[in-house]
């Protein structure tokens, strides 16, 4: 494949294919949590390891278009992610810790050793600014942990059921375009600067 023939960098199609991958992430997650749940396992790496397949996944359809070798984006998701979340499931009962509150920096430990080995063993092949991408997947993430951070104000409760489902359902909506639409950014300017050093 020529990469040189392919048209610009599209955000819109990032967003949009980030989007339903996160959309896509949480329904295997339910799908395994039911296995699970039947078994009487209660691990959140299946949570990583979904989330960080469908992401990749979809994001690979548009990535593969402009980076060769492409598919690695997808392997060293997985990896990172779900290493960091089964390792946080060791460390829960040894600790005595809260699972619950360890689901946050889980998803941040994760995308951060996603970030540092995709940037590694892929994007640093590709253009000069490949770092930029921690920072913006990062920013992605951290807005999308903040608008599902509503889902544990207290003060939701003193609402009517169908206002906390209207707002919660509404953060889980606006998640996927956040980190879609941040991310893309950061992608753009890493492809841009490819396309600048080709020229050359």
């Amino acid at each position: 494949m020529n990469m040189k023939t392919q048209k610009p960098f599209s955000v819109l199609s990032w967003t949009l294919l980030t989007t339903a991958g996160f959309i896509l992430g949480i329904l295997l997650f339910l799908a395994i949590a039911e296995i699970m749940e039947g078994l009487k396992i209660d691990y959140q790496a299946p949570l990583g390891f979904s989330m960080g397949l469908s992401i990749a996944l979809m994001q690979w359809l548009l990535l593969r278009k402009y980076v060769e070798k492409s598919f690695n984006w997808v392997g060293l998701s997985v990896i990172a992610v779900t290493s960091v979340f089964l390792l946080f499931d060791i460390l829960t009962p040894v600790f005595k810790l809260n699972i619950e509150y360890l689901l946050y920096p889980s998803f941040i430990a994760g995308i951060l050793l996603s970030g540092y080995l995709q940037v590694r063993y892929l994007l640093s092949n590709v253009s000069k600014k490949a770092a930029l991408w921690n920072a913006y997947n990062l920013a992605g993430w951290l807005a999308c942990c903040i608008l599902l951070s509503v889902i544990y104000i207290n003060t939701l409760k003193l609402w009517s059921r169908n206002t906390e489902v209207i707002v919660n359902l509404t953060a889980f909506i606006l998640c996927g375009p956040a980190l879609g639409y941040i991310s893309g950014i950061g992608m753009k300017k890493i492809l841009d600067e490819n396309e600048k050093i080709t020229e050359v």
